[in-house]
């Protein structure tokens, strides 16, 4: 079930000590299923639609500026910190089942661009993850835009360190490893390793676990 903005007192209990600046016309954040904590809410636009699943947001900011856009936030899936932020239109930020984000910059812009994470994931604090370089930059002789946004999409079950960088147009295939601080500008093979900046393989055919 979708619920208009305008019913907001109906599910406050869900949005506990959130902050709520929200303009525009016919936005629309599903009821949730689980803990939204202290999240402030910043969106100027319409027709955008936030969904939630069984999940926990605490100390999280949902920056949206522009129309039609979706942010989709999966059962299980837990954020300590940071910020999903969204401009321009038809762009989208989807994150998949019981990932896990202890904080996190995550920026999607230019029209029609999305940062898919997939489900299994562990990212760590103070993670970057871009679509694009948010100012543009043009040909001298062209006049011709040069840095164009692209989508990033994180598939199942990678692990990301410490303030790593995700840049435009980067795939990280399933059960990679990102080291920590590492710039990530190319895409990354399944089951390996990269680290430092620019990001290089470091070893390729492993796996990880979650345990200790």
């Amino acid at each position: 079930m979708i619920s208009s903005i305008n019913k907001l007192r109906y599910w406050y209990h869900d949005f506990k000590k959130s902050i709520f600046a929200i303009r525009g016309k016919l936005n629309k954040i599903q009821k949730s299923e689980g803990a939204i904590l202290f999240v402030k809410w910043d969106i100027d636009g319409n027709y955008n639609t936030i969904e939630f699943g069984n999940c926990y947001l605490k100390d999280v900011t949902i920056r949206i500026r522009g129309n039609h856009n979706h942010i989709k936030i999966a059962h299980g899936v837990a954020i300590y910190g940071g910020i999903l932020w969204i401009e321009d239109e038809y762009n989208s930020i989807l994150i998949g089942k019981n990932t896990t984000i202890q904080s996190a910059h995550i920026a999607v812009t230019e029209r029609n661009k999305k940062v898919i994470i997939g489900e299994d994931c562990m990212l760590a604090e103070e993670i970057i993850i871009r679509t694009g370089d948010s100012h543009p930059i043009y040909d001298a002789n062209t006049n011709q835009l040069i840095n164009h946004g692209k989508d990033v999409i994180i598939k199942n079950k990678v692990w990301v360190g410490t303030r790593s960088q995700i840049l435009k147009g980067v795939e990280i295939d399933d059960h990679a490893i990102v080291g920590a601080g590492s710039v990530v500008t190319q895409s990354v093979k399944a089951r390996s390793i990269v680290a430092g900046n620019p990001a290089k393989l470091i070893k390729e055919n492993i796996y990880w676990a979650f345990d200790r």
